[in-house]
């Protein structure tokens, strides 16, 4: 089994992006991951957009802390 490691590009793009332009734009990006120890990359999955436009799917950030204060930041 190879070793890997998962990386979150986030792309900004012009105004009037709907999910297939997106899925379009995505999948013609050159991406280049050029290093003597990485033998391949692939895109995996598209994990957010913000169009604008409302897919009736609430996205929640797991990783989004600015909920929390800092007061209820347990370091242990």
């Amino acid at each position: 089994m190879s070793e890997y490691v998962y990386v979150s590009v986030k792309l900004y793009l012009k105004d009037g992006q709907d999910e297939e332009s997106i899925q379009h734009i995505v999948s013609e990006v050159d991406y280049s991951f050029e290093h003597p120890e990485i033998i391949e990359h692939e895109i995996v999955e598209i994990l957010d957009s913000n169009t604008g436009q409302s897919s009736g799917d609430d996205y929640i950030d797991v990783y989004d802390m600015s909920s929390y204060s800092d007061e209820n930041y347990d370091d242990a």
